[in-house]
This record gives C-alpha cells, sequence and structure tokens, in this order.
C-alpha cells in the first residue's frame, strides 16, 4: 500500500515504523494535534471569506462546517446556506 505517489517505500516504512512504536497516549496527542491544525485552517478560509464577521458568527460559521444545518438552524436560528459557512 502506498500512502502517496510521492512517498518512497523508504519513507512509508519509516513512518509506519515510527507509528506501531507509538503509545496510545502518543497516537492520541497526534489526533488532537491534527484536529486543531483543521480546525484552524477551516477557520483561515473563513477569515477571508468573511473578514468583517462578529466572534458569533465566526464561531457559528466554524461549527456549521460539522453540524448539519437542521441542527444549527434549532439550536442557534443559523441557517448555513443562507448566512453562510
Amino acid at each position: 500500500m502506498r500512502i502517496a505517489s510521492d512517498t518512497t517505500d523508504e519513507a512509508r516504512e519509516r513512518l509506519l515504523d515510527h507509528w506501531r512504536r507509538a503509545t496510545p497516549e502518543d497516537r492520541y496527542r497526534e489526533v488532537l494535534r491534527l484536529n486543531r491544525v483543521v480546525r484552524e485552517l477551516a477557520q483561515a478560509g473563513q477569515d477571508l471569506r468573511y473578514p468583517d464577521a462578529t466572534p458569533e458568527e465566526r464561531r457559528l460559521r466554524l461549527a456549521s462546517l460539522w453540524i448539519p444545518r437542521e441542527a444549527m438552524i434549532r439550536w442557534w436560528s443559523w441557517d448555513p446556506e443562507v448566512r453562510g459557512r
């Protein structure tokens, strides 16, 4: 199995060895770190699209990327299709 077309077999094996040796805590910390990076990138994209958004709008737009539209409307009266994600 190839990780990516630009990844050599040696690099793939080194990466797999690293994760095989990692403790569950190490893996969990990495998942948390990567989730934080994804949120930060998503927020940066929204900040470019909506530079004048209030802190509340920023929070709701970010939440709307992961929370279903129906829940956003029910819980916060925020329709992402109308107000934007």
